[in-house]
């Protein structure tokens, strides 16, 4: 089993990213991050296996490892779900939802209602001993604010990238669509 690869990103392109280490090329999907091209990286791997099939999934952190096998353990998550609702959430958001049992936070492109009550319902016990604290405030969005982000990370940007390009905008006196254009110019520098 691989568990660690430590390379440099040679490629990075939607949902995978192409790691050489020392000349062999590997494909990993996953979690990223705002890595950058020809920078040497350090991922944490899950090697997952099936009948026909070998793929590597790779994450910048051993926290973010690990909430990926636990959710992998869920029934009807799979690696492709387990991935998204990591970039599109974070983890201290999924731990929030988990550990409040609010499973209607969990929703994400993939991850309908009952698939996030199963989350919710077989993770609750388990979440403690990941080690992440979880953060109530980190649901204090407004709806708006929500919808924004939800949009930024629909176009493909990554939650770190969107949490920064979001931060100090006036949702209360601003409609969506204008801020979508402002968030649009933050990123684009």
């Amino acid at each position: 089993m691989i568990a660690r690869l430590t390379g440099i990103l040679a490629e990075q392109l939607p949902g995978y990213a192409i790691v050489d280490v020392n000349g062999v090329g590997y494909k990993v999907e996953g979690s990223f991050g705002s890595l950058k091209p020809s920078e040497t990286i350090t991922l944490y791997i899950h090697t997952h296996v099936r009948e026909n099939e070998l793929r590597l999934f790779g994450f910048t952190t051993l926290l973010q490892l690990s909430l990926f096998e636990e959710l992998l353990g869920v029934s009807g998550v799979g690696p492709k779900t387990a991935v998204a609702m990591i970039n599109n959430l974070g983890l201290e958001k999924i731990v929030s939802a988990i550990s409040g049992g609010k499973p209607s936070l969990l929703k994400t492109p993939g991850v309908g209602g009952k698939t996030a009550e199963r989350v919710v319902l077989e993770l609750k016990s388990k979440i403690a001993n990941l080690g992440i604290k979880a953060d109530p405030a980190s649901f204090s969005e407004s709806s708006t604010e929500q919808e924004l982000v939800q949009a930024l990370l629909d176009f493909g940007y990554g939650r770190a990238e969107v949490s920064a390009a979001v931060k100090g905008l006036d949702f209360d006196k601003t409609d969506l669509s204008a801020l979508i254009k402002l968030s649009l110019q933050k990123l684009r520098k």
